[in-house]
């Protein structure tokens, strides 16, 4: 259902890993762009990060917010907060998303 003129809720955040906390009512006036993923989903660094990227640079001088939003619906050893940290403190990937960037070189 199309919802135009109502504003979007606030987002329950557990905890905010990079950057400044934040919501959406303190990004008034801004588009904000928000990315789903998984820690060890291959397609989202494959795919969906090179994408985000891309949005980025293209609209830098843009009131535009990008938010990555972590999530985990499967394999929750791999999927989970230690390891989002982990890729964010040493670039280290794991798992089948390991696997397959190391087979694209």
């Amino acid at each position: 259902m199309l919802q135009v003129d109502i504003q979007a809720p606030n987002l329950l955040v557990e905890e905010w890993v990079q950057g400044n906390p934040s919501n959406i009512d303190r990004e008034r006036g801004k588009v904000i762009l928000i990315e789903f993923f998984q820690v060890n989903c291959p397609g989202c660094f494959i795919l969906g990060f090179p994408e985000v990227l891309e949005i980025h640079q293209k609209f830098q001088d843009r009131p535009l917010v990008i938010w990555g939003l972590a999530t985990a619906f499967e394999n929750f050893d791999k999927n989970n907060l230690q390891n989002l940290k982990k890729i964010l403190s040493t670039r280290e990937v794991i798992g089948e998303t390991f696997s397959m960037l190391s087979e694209r070189g």
